[in-house]
């Protein structure tokens, strides 16, 4: 897969080797907002996964989540699975307030997911604009 990163945006170096997680990065001027891009092998393809395979996924991120939602959309003319939430991220001892929105594709045996948190009460939405772009420029090949 590939896919533009959106201006002014900076790719983070990883720590430590990572096996699912492929990519991550965040806005130059605001560690508020984060996206990170991974990949899955060997799974269903789309047409054989419901709402109920990806539901949990935000609660497995963030503590007293109850406004999961599981929809399928199009991005970019590829069809995601998207699933968005709002919660509590925990990191370091500290409890902050978070949404998270998770976009998943399934092609040829593999998941690509694209992860996008903003920490904050409300969702930063010329962020969250970049990262609809992000996605809506992914090719797969």
């Amino acid at each position: 897969v590939s896919f533009s990163m959106p201006e002014g945006w900076s790719q983070e170096k990883f720590t430590k080797e990572r096996q699912f997680l492929r990519w991550k990065a965040h806005p130059e001027n605001s560690s508020a907002a984060g996206v990170a891009y991974g990949v899955e092998e060997g799974l269903p393809p789309m047409k054989e996964t419901t709402a109920k395979d990806f539901q949990g996924i935000i609660s497995s991120y963030l503590s007293n989540c109850s406004n999961e939602k599981v929809e399928k959309t199009i991005l970019g003319g590829t069809e995601y699975w998207k699933i968005s939430g709002s919660g509590i991220y925990e990191t370091q001892g500290a409890a902050v307030p978070a949404r998270m929105i998770v976009f998943y594709s399934l092609s040829n045996g593999n998941g690509y997911m694209f992860q996008y948190m903003d920490f904050g009460e409300t969702l930063d939405a010329a962020s969250y604009r970049d990262f609809e772009s992000l996605v809506a420029s992914a090719t797969y090949k």
